[in-house]
């Protein structure tokens, strides 16, 4: 039984999540074979593929943006995010009664680092462009991916836009509207490239 399998491999509690989605819809923790069902349904009805991972039960939750709008070949990432969730998991539409601190205030300089280098290496392994977030649990000064997101939310209200706040650089003179010109454009001239 598949049931079975998946107990014998993550045990309980265990992380059971869509695929693809956005916001954080379909996420539960499981701690029992009934809920894993039920899980399973619930992720089911936001994407065809769904996740089952292990879980963290300790560590701090963060998230790094990174992305390559940079005059170079070079990637840079805007400051990491720490994330104190109110329940068991993070959830978009709990994001008021969360916690979000940015920069991030739990983790030494050095496992900073690592979150950002883990997430720079990832981008260049998935081929990614433009802007991505990158989310973990960092345990023991080791950051642990969770997911990628390749289009992360960047509306007023968004984590990525209180990084951008946070970690603006000269060349967008301390400007949202000039931040989101130079993502748009940046959009603009890689689809072109890839179209031609």
């Amino acid at each position: 039984d598949l049931f079975d399998k998946i107990e014998k491999v993550f045990g309980f509690p265990c992380i059971v999540k869509p695929n693809r989605g956005a916001g954080s819809k379909g996420i539960a923790k499981v701690e029992t074979r009934k809920e894993m069902k039920e899980a399973v349904a619930l992720a089911f009805k936001q994407d065809h593929q769904v996740l089952i991972e292990p879980h963290i039960s300790e560590g701090v939750e963060v998230t790094c943006t990174v992305h390559d709008i940079t005059l170079d070949e070079l990637l840079e990432a805007f400051p990491v995010t720490e994330i104190r969730t109110q329940g068991e998991v993070f959830h978009a539409e709990s994001c008021s009664k969360s916690e979000i601190l940015t920069p991030v205030t739990s983790l030494n300089t050095e496992a900073i680092q690592q979150v950002v280098r883990v997430a720079k290496v990832a981008y260049r392994a998935l081929n990614l462009c433009g802007l991505a977030t990158f989310d973990f649990i960092v345990k023991d000064d080791l950051p642990l991916l969770l997911e990628v997101n390749s289009v992360p939310q960047i509306g007023p209200e968004s984590i990525v836009i209180s990084q951008v706040s946070a970690g603006l650089s000269f060349r967008w003179q301390r400007s949202i509207g000039k931040f989101y010109t130079a993502v748009v454009q940046h959009s603009v001239n890689s689809a072109a490239s890839v179209m031609s």
